[in-house]
């Protein structure tokens, strides 16, 4: 790597973190508006409950990611974070506009995986279970029970909903009136897949001798992708609470819009054209 493409990728690193820490800060901000909210009664209380523990829960995946890009950088972990942070996203802010009945079966599904975990191990593990006191047992029977009643799903059912995530998106873009999660649903979440998921390119390095002694450059970029990839989620998350308080923090939306437009001119003007070559 060249002296001028070494300057150019560390202004494009600088660029994505500089964008983490203005969305992270954001965040918190938005935070302290929604945290004046609280205690509210009710599922009105608990969504705004949710979408204060996303907002956390992703600056705190955010700071992972972060930590996984020093050295050699660790890109496919990233991107493995980076899906998981944005299907927390997602979530967070479709309690903000799903119907009643969606947001109870939010709250309560977990039970219902845990009683599907429980059942299974009954049968392929039967002394692990037997670790635990009947009384306890039969507790969580009763307490799971109620829940099935109450949300009208089974251990049969694999998610407490049916929408997929581009289909959730899509909702919450209809609901709040920006175009806010297509890109992320249809793009970004879909593109660390493989890596989530043990797909062949995610092996190709391990398998391949030629693979082993991958570029710094090549890992870099990787790398610098996965960042750009948090920087656009929490960037969305930050429009949505934008659209659901009154105090709005529009000017630290722009500045998070402009580091990512700035990186991304930065980007098209400086990427080797060997990038594309290799499929980089």
């Amino acid at each position: 790597m060249s002296d001028e493409q070494q300057e150019n990728r560390l202004r494009n690193r600088e660029l994505l973190l500089k964008g983490h820490e203005v969305a992270s800060e954001t965040l918190r901000l938005f935070c302290t508006h929604f945290n004046e909210r609280l205690p509210l009664e009710g599922l009105a209380g608990a969504r705004v409950a949710v979408l204060i523990g996303t907002a956390m829960k992703a600056i705190n995946t955010g700071n992972a990611i972060r930590m996984l890009c020093v050295e050699r950088p660790c890109y496919e972990e990233m991107y493995i974070l980076v899906r998981s942070l944005i299907e927390s996203i997602v979530n967070g802010a479709f309690i903000q506009i799903a119907d009643n009945d969606e947001v109870n079966a939010f709250l309560h599904f977990d039970s219902i995986s845990l009683a599907k975990s429980i059942r299974v191990a009954e049968t392929v593990s039967p002394e692990v279970v037997r670790n635990m006191s009947e009384k306890l047992r039969d507790e969580f029977r009763v307490h799971t029970e109620s829940v099935k009643q109450m949300i009208g799903k089974t251990e049969r059912d694999f998610s407490w909903t049916r929408l997929d995530i581009v289909s959730k998106g899509e909702r919450i873009d209809r609901k709040l009136g920006v175009p806010t999660f297509g890109v992320v649903c249809k793009v970004l979440f879909p593109s660390s897949h493989t890596y989530v998921h043990g797909g062949y390119r995610s092996l190709e390095a391990y398998i391949h001798p030629e693979r082993v002694a991958v570029h710094e450059d090549f890992l870099n970029f990787q790398a610098d992708g996965a960042l750009h990839h948090m920087d656009v989620a929490l960037l969305a998350l930050c429009i949505t609470m934008n659209q659901l308080t009154d105090q709005k923090l529009d000017n630290w939306l722009a500045v998070i819009q402009s580091i990512l437009t700035t990186y991304s001119e930065q980007v098209k003007s400086t990427m080797p054209h060997t990038y594309a070559k290799h499929g980089y």
